[in-house]
């Protein structure tokens, strides 16, 4: 049965989970990776020492230098394993507030005129098939990414679930506009043949 009704537009993509606090750690001087104290997941506080390196050079030797956690939070990543050579733009690990999780996803140029905040949008994951997330836009970047050609936003999760965690790779469909007063059909009554649409009156 044919229906006037109204149309909803919506952009589809994909985005990353990541702590919005996500801190590399840098040591303070160049040398090579003595020791790790940390492994991913290890909850860190402040100033704890994480890691150590030796800065000795052949004829010179000196004391290990201690990296110590900027900020309190867990151990999200580990950049550089003992025996690594480092300096001090090198990052030892990666700390993050896993409590405080976001979404960012890049937004193609086309679409970036519907982008807004407090856009809403669905979100699943492959581990929870069937199962429904929401969120919303709290961040549209002012920019465009020139090599990308599209627009970062970060959104944030409707409640928290512990079962969300950093690295997971969701699936977003963004609600933007909506169109009334247009002619629709089921998606069951169109036929597609060698590449073309066709509805049987």
């Amino acid at each position: 049965t044919v229906k006037v009704r109204s149309v909803q537009s919506f952009i589809e993509t994909s985005g990353e989970v990541e702590a919005r606090t996500n801190v590399s750690v840098y040591p303070e001087i160049g040398g090579k990776v003595a020791s790790l104290a940390v492994e991913v997941g290890d909850e860190v506080r402040k100033g704890d020492v994480i890691a150590s390196v030796d800065p000795s050079k052949p004829g010179a030797y000196y004391s290990l230098s201690p990296v110590k956690a900027p900020i309190t939070g867990t151990v999200t990543e580990i950049v550089s394993r003992p025996g690594t050579t480092v300096t001090t733009g090198t990052a030892v690990v990666k700390v993050g507030d896993i409590d405080d999780l976001v979404i960012y996803a890049d937004i193609p140029e086309r679409d970036v005129a519907d982008l807004k905040v407090g856009l809403r949008a669905d979100i699943s994951f492959p581990a929870f098939r069937g199962e429904i997330f929401s969120g919303e836009i709290v961040r549209v970047s002012p920019v465009v990414d020139k090599a990308s050609r599209s627009k970062q936003v970060e959104l944030r999760i409707t409640g928290s679930d512990s079962r969300i965690n950093a690295g997971m790779f969701p699936k977003l469909k963004f609600y933007t506009r909506i169109y009334e007063g247009y002619v629709v059909i089921p998606d069951e009554a169109i036929v597609t043949r060698a590449g073309k649409n066709y509805v049987f009156l």
